[in-house]
């Protein structure tokens, strides 16, 4: 399809460069340019002297230019241009056949030079032939930029960062606390800021039979969830006497119960190790 239309093209420019030449040579050689210009004056045209002489060398110098495929996109609507003037001057209310006076050919030579201003020289040409290292150099930057969109493409954009979990939010640290230890997965980095995320205990510690003198008590169990520190609290237990007040943070907050209810002074159960 590319050779017919360049075919076509090459062919439409040839008929009209001969035709266009055939007609200049006619009003320089024939008529004369003093013969074309009392021609003019005769129909109406303005500076007719001077427009004998364009329309002469135009028609021989864009014939030939057509013909070798050379601006061919400016001599196209120029020659519209001229084929216009000849219609309002020349061939106005004569009808359409040029045995009358008609508009016949200069109407085809006008859209003839429409139609090669809109398509261009095609290939066998020398614009095409002239403009063969531009379209090397926009090729090459088409290419340039292609390859570089492809390379830039290939590039990651976010990193893939295994610190996150699988529900979107930063994670992955699991520790453990001085009391025992977490089977939870910590949501902040910084286990004891005062906006860290809860812990969860999966185990349960267990922690040391308290002892008493005369009774016997039940080990508390730790079973709940630690707070913002990240420690685990005991929340579970079982009192046999009477409760005590917790005096720190290494007592539990339950104790064993004192064996000698009657005796509000006797010491109370503690931790190992507490004073």
């Amino acid at each position: 399809m590319n050779i017919l239309k360049d075919v076509s093209i090459l062919i439409s420019r040839i008929l009209v460069g001969v035709v266009l030449v055939a007609h200049g040579w006619q009003k320089y050689n024939s008529w004369t340019i003093e013969g074309t210009a009392k021609s003019f004056e005769g129909m109406g045209v303005p500076s007719a002297n001077i427009a004998a002489q364009v329309a002469t060398y135009f028609e021989l110098a864009g014939g030939v230019l057509l013909i070798l495929g050379l601006l061919v996109r400016i001599i196209g609507p120029l020659l519209f241009i001229q084929m216009a003037f000849a219609f309002g001057f020349a061939h106005w209310g004569k009808g359409i056949f040029i045995a009358d006076g008609g508009w016949e050919l200069v109407g085809i030579l006008g859209a003839a030079g429409l139609a090669l201003a809109a398509h261009g020289a095609g290939t066998y040409s020398l614009d095409y032939l002239f403009m063969t290292p531009f379209r090397a150099r926009k090729a090459r930057k088409e290419q340039e930029a292609k390859s570089t969109e492809t390379a830039y493409s290939n590039q990651p954009f976010a990193p893939n960062n295994s610190s996150f979990n699988s529900a979107g939010a930063p994670g992955g640290n699991t520790f453990s606390n001085s009391f025992g230890t977490s089977g939870g997965q910590q949501t902040n980095n910084n286990p004891f800021s005062s906006n860290a995320g809860s812990t969860t205990n999966y185990g349960q510690w267990n922690s040391p039979t308290p002892t008493s003198t005369t009774g016997t008590s039940s080990a508390p169990s730790n079973t709940g969830t630690s707070g913002n520190n990240g420690t685990s609290g005991a929340t579970g237990g079982t009192s046999t006497g009477n409760a005590q007040p917790v005096k720190n943070s290494f007592e539990s907050n339950t104790n064993g119960g004192n064996t000698n209810p009657a005796d509000p002074e006797a010491p109370t159960t503690q931790w190992p190790g507490s004073k």
